[in-house]
C-alpha cells in the first residue's frame, strides 16, 4: 500500500509544479511531489480535515446542532444535548417519567417534568383544582379546599349525627348530616333536640341523665315528724311511700326531736344541731360564800339553773372575805384586794409617785416616776433634781462657773445669769482691743464666768492697740517693746545685725568678738573680713592677705541644736495650761525638710484631764530666704501648727506660731507657743 496508489496521483502532482524551482514541493520516493488540498478553502487541508467539503467542519470549528461531527473530535453534537419528557397529552407539562437526551426539543419533548397525568391535558401545575377526586394542579394533594363538612353518620335518622364517624367530601353523601351530638344514633327519641324525661336516659344528649327530675335521695321518716333517717335512704323519680325529701333527724323514734324542734334544757339534743342544751346556762357555778358576787374557782357545780350559795363568776382569792374580790380596789395594806395575783401595785389607792435619784443626792428626776405603795430602792418622793445624773447638781447645790454653763442649782439659771453665783469661781477679763489675745491691764475689767465679747483673761499687753505686740512675740528692731519684756529691740531681737569688732575704725572687722544688736556698738563694724584689724590701711579693698587663723570658717547652718518649746493652751480663759519640751533639732542642707527635730511635753495644769500623759512633739522646716525659716509643728495627734522664725546669729534658730483647733470635737482651744534652739 505504500506504493501502490502513487501512480494515480503523479498527473496531479507534475501539473501542480510551480514556477519557481526552489520552492517545489519534495518527490516522493524521488518521484514526484505531494501538492496538499483544502478543497472547502476553510483553512484545513484534506488530511486534517474531517470534512474538506464542508467549509464549517475543521478541527477547532464550534459544535453545533446538526448530526455532524463540527469540530473534527470524533464526537458528534457533543456538550448540547439537554433532557426533553414527553408530553403525550400536549397541554406543554412533561412526564417525569420519561425523559429523553436531545440537543434540541423536537415534537412531542418538552424541557418541563412536572405534569402528574400526561395522559390528561386538563391536570397540570398550572390547573385549577376541581372537587372531582382527582389532583388537578398537582400539588400532591386532592380537591384541596372544595371539600365540605364534616358529614356525620344519622343512622336512627333523627336529624343528628354521631360525632365519632365523620367524613368530608364535596356534597352531603346519603345517611349523613351536618349535625352532630347524637349521644345514641340507634335510638330516634335521643338526641339534642329532645325532651329529657325520668327515665334513666340522658334524653336531651347534655351529660346528664335526667336532670330536672327530682330523685330523691328520699329518707326514711319512721316518726312521721317530716325528717328522716339520713342513714337510711333510696332514690327514685318519686317518693315511697313513708319516704320524705329532708333528712337530719338524730332520733328517728321520737317526733319531737328533728331539725325544726325547739331545743329545751333536757340533756338532750332537740333540734339536732350536734348540741345538747345549748343557749342554755348551766355552769359552772361557783360556791360564793361570803355573797361578794363571786365565787371559789374550786367549788363548783354544773346544773340547768344557778344553785342556791353560788356564783355565775370565779375568781375570788379569799371567799371569807366579802371586801375581798375581783371587783374590789386594791389599797395599800398588804392583802391582794382585787386577786390579780399582786399586792399593793402601782396603782393601788393610796400609792405614791416616787422619783429616781440615780445620783444618790436625794433628788429625783421629774422624767422618771413610779407608783407605789412603799418606797422603792434608788427612788426619791421629789422631783426637784435637774440633772440626775450629776450628785453635784441639785437644789441645795451652788452654782459655779463650769465649760457648759451646767444650772448646778436647778433654778433655771446658770452661771452669769444667776444671782446666787458663787463670785469666787469667775474670772477677771480685760479689753483686747487689738484681738491678739492679750488684754490691756490699765483698761475697763469685767468680773464673769464667761469672757464677754473683746475681752480676755490675760491682761498683760503692753500696747492694746497693735495686734503684733503682746507677751512671748518675736522682737523686732523698731522701736517698739513687741514682747512686752519692758526692753526694747534687744540684741535678741529677730532681724538683729551681726557686728564685729573693728579697733583701726576702717569699716572691717573681725570674726572673733562678733555680736548681735539692732544698733551700731562703737567699735564695731557691719562688714566682717578684716586680714589686720590694727592696720586702716590693712582691709579687704585693699586686697591684703587674711589672717587665717582669725577668719570665720566656711558658713553653714548645719548641725545639732537643743533649747526649749513652749506649747500654751486657752479655752475662753477658763482652761489654761503650758508645757515646756527639751527640743533637739537637727539641720542637715542636704535634705528636705532641711530642719527636724523633737521632743515630749506633759500638761500639768487645768488641761492634764483633757490631755493625758507625755505628747510627742515634732517640727519641720526649711529656709525660705535666709535667715528666715518656716515649717510645722505637731503634738501627738492633737495640734498642728505653721511657725515661722529665723536663724537670729550663727548658731541660734528661733521660731513662733499660734491658731486655733478642736480639741475632743468640742471646745475650740486657743495655741501659741515659740521655741529657740541653739547650736
Amino acid at each position: 500500500m505504500k506504493y501502490g496508489y502513487w501512480f494515480l496521483l503523479a498527473p496531479f502532482l507534475f501539473a501542480c509544479e510551480s514556477e519557481d524551482k526552489d520552492s517545489a514541493l519534495p518527490m516522493v520516493n524521488d518521484t514526484a511531489a505531494v501538492n496538499i488540498v483544502d478543497a472547502d478553502g476553510d483553512g484545513h487541508d484534506s488530511i486534517s480535515d474531517c470534512d474538506d467539503s464542508d467549509p464549517a467542519t475543521f478541527p477547532g470549528a464550534p459544535e453545533i446542532c446538526d448530526g455532524k461531527d463540527n469540530d473534527c473530535d470524533d464526537l458528534v453534537d457533543e456538550d448540547l444535548n439537554q433532557t426533553y419528557y414527553s408530553d403525550a397529552d400536549g397541554d406543554g407539562y412533561g412526564d417525569p417519567a420519561s425523559p429523553t437526551e436531545a440537543c434540541q426539543e423536537t415534537a412531542g419533548l418538552v424541557l418541563d417534568d412536572t405534569d402528574c397525568d400526561d395522559g390528561d391535558p386538563d391536570v397540570n401545575v398550572a390547573a385549577i383544582e376541581e372537587c372531582d377526586g382527582i389532583d388537578n394542579n398537582c400539588n400532591g394533594s386532592i380537591d384541596e379546599g372544595l371539600l365540605q363538612g364534616p358529614w356525620y353518620a344519622d343512622l336512627d335518622a333523627d336529624g343528628f349525627g354521631d360525632d365519632a364517624d365523620a367524613v368530608l367530601a364535596c356534597e352531603v353523601p346519603s345517611g349523613r348530616v351536618s349535625e352532630a351530638g347524637d349521644c345514641d344514633d340507634s335510638n330516634p327519641e335521643v338526641n339534642p333536640a329532645a325532651e329529657e324525661t325520668c327515665n334513666e336516659l340522658d334524653d336531651n344528649c347534655d351529660g346528664q341523665v335526667d336532670e330536672g327530675f327530682s330523685k330523691g335521695p328520699w329518707f326514711l321518716d319512721s316518726d312521721g315528724d317530716g325528717f328522716g333517717d339520713e342513714d337510711l335512704s333510696v332514690e327514685s323519680c318519686d317518693a315511697p311511700s313513708g319516704y320524705v325529701e329532708s333528712s337530719g333527724d338524730c332520733d328517728d323514734s321520737l317526733s319531737d326531736v328533728n331539725p325544726d324542734a325547739e331545743e329545751f334544757c333536757d340533756e338532750r339534743d332537740n333540734d339536732c344541731d350536734g348540741v345538747v342544751d345549748e343557749d342554755f346556762y348551766k355552769g359552772p357555778w361557783y360556791l360564793d360564800s361570803d355573797s361578794d358576787g363571786y365565787g371559789q374557782d374550786d367549788a363548783t357545780m354544773e346544773s340547768c339553773g344557778m344553785p342556791s350559795g353560788y356564783s355565775e363568776v370565779g375568781g375570788d382569792c379569799d371567799d371569807g372575805d366579802a371586801t375581798v374580790s375581783p371587783d374590789a380596789i386594791e389599797v395599800c395594806d398588804g392583802v391582794d384586794n382585787d386577786c390579780d395575783g399582786d399586792t399593793d401595785e402601782y396603782d393601788s389607792e393610796g400609792a405614791s409617785p416616787w422619783y429616781a435619784d440615780d445620783d444618790g443626792d436625794g433628788y429625783g428626776d421629774p422624767d422618771d416616776m413610779v407608783m407605789s405603795c412603799d418606797s422603792p430602792l434608788g427612788r426619791v418622793n421629789n422631783s426637784a433634781d435637774c440633772d440626775d445624773s450629776n450628785p453635784r447638781v441639785n437644789p441645795d447645790a451652788t452654782e459655779i462657773c463650769d465649760e457648759s454653763d451646767t444650772d448646778q442649782n436647778c433654778n433655771g439659771l446658770s452661771d452669769d445669769d444667776d444671782p446666787t453665783l458663787d463670785s469666787s469661781g469667775v474670772a477677771t477679763f480685760y479689753v483686747d482691743a487689738d484681738g491678739d489675745g492679750f488684754g490691756d491691764p490699765s483698761g475697763a475689767t469685767v468680773e464673769s464666768c464667761d469672757p464677754p465679747s473683746g475681752m480676755t483673761a490675760v491682761g498683760d499687753d503692753c500696747n492694746d492697740s497693735d495686734s503684733d505686740v503682746f507677751p512671748g512675740a518675736i522682737e523686732w528692731c523698731d522701736g517698739t517693746d513687741n514682747d512686752c519684756d519692758g526692753t526694747i529691740d534687744e540684741d535678741e531681737a529677730a532681724d538683729a545685725t551681726t557686728w564685729y569688732p573693728d579697733e583701726d575704725g576702717d569699716g572691717y572687722g573681725t570674726w572673733a568678738g562678733h555680736l548681735d544688736a539692732c544698733d551700731q556698738p562703737d567699735g564695731f563694724a557691719s562688714e566682717f573680713g578684716d586680714c589686720d584689724d590694727s592696720d586702716p590701711d590693712a582691709n579687704p579693698e585693699s586686697g591684703c592677705e587674711w589672717d587665717t587663723a582669725d577668719t570665720a570658717p566656711p558658713f553653714t547652718r548645719e548641725g545639732d541644736y537643743s533649747g526649749q518649746c513652749t506649747i500654751s493652751l486657752n479655752w475662753l480663759g477658763v482652761l489654761e495650761d503650758t508645757c515646756t519640751v527639751e527640743l533637739l533639732v537637727t539641720v542637715d542642707e542636704s535634705t528636705s525638710p532641711e530642719i527636724t527635730g523633737s521632743g515630749t511635753c506633759t500638761f500639768t495644769g487645768s488641761f492634764s484631764l483633757l490631755i493625758l500623759g507625755p505628747q510627742d512633739v515634732s517640727i519641720q522646716g526649711s529656709v525660705e530666704e535666709d535667715p528666715y525659716v518656716s515649717g510645722n509643728l505637731t503634738m501627738s495627734t492633737l495640734l498642728l501648727a505653721d511657725w515661722s522664725g529665723l536663724y537670729s546669729d550663727a548658731d541660734t534658730l528661733e521660731g513662733s506660731f499660734d491658731g486655733t483647733y478642736t480639741l475632743a470635737g468640742i471646745l475650740e482651744v486657743d495655741y501659741w507657743g515659740s521655741f529657740a534652739v541653739e547650736r
